[in-house]
């Protein structure tokens, strides 16, 4: 299965690459996009909102992660409950 997934992308793929090769497609870009939109980008995540989520997504599985190693510590009982 995961062959003839492999197989179909890469023919795709090589079925894209003349065409890609021939456009003639240019794309001009202003140079004061880059500076403006990494203003934004910085202003955004100086926004205490934004902050927050980002603590709260990183916060939540690595507390997991540290609750689930001091279970781990924790010594396996010889009898308990049957």
């Amino acid at each position: 299965m995961i062959r003839k997934i492999l197989f179909a992308a890469s023919a795709i793929i090589a079925g894209a690459v003349p065409y890609l090769a021939m456009a003639e497609v240019a794309i001009t870009v202003p140079t004061s996009t880059g500076s403006s939109l990494t203003a934004q980008a910085a202003a955004q995540f100086a926004d205490p909102g934004t902050l927050t989520l980002v603590v709260i997504a990183a916060g939540v599985p690595l507390f997991f992660y540290v609750v689930g190693r001091l279970i781990g510590l924790l010594p396996k009982g010889r009898g308990g409950r049957r």
